[in-house]
């Protein structure tokens, strides 16, 4: 999962799930959250 400030990218989130684990819906959610609130963090921090 990309983390964006300014339209650059910062950095990338990367999971490690267990063999046979299906993403869905809510996992594409919860990690967009988290990116957002890393690169809002981020963006404040500058």
């Amino acid at each position: 999962m990309p983390i964006v400030v300014a339209n650059k990218l910062f950095g990338v989130i990367c999971i490690y799930v267990r063999e046979g684990h299906k993403r869905d819906v809510a996992d594409e959610e919860v990690l967009t959250s988290f990116a957002d609130i890393i690169a809002n963090v981020l963006s404040f921090a500058k």
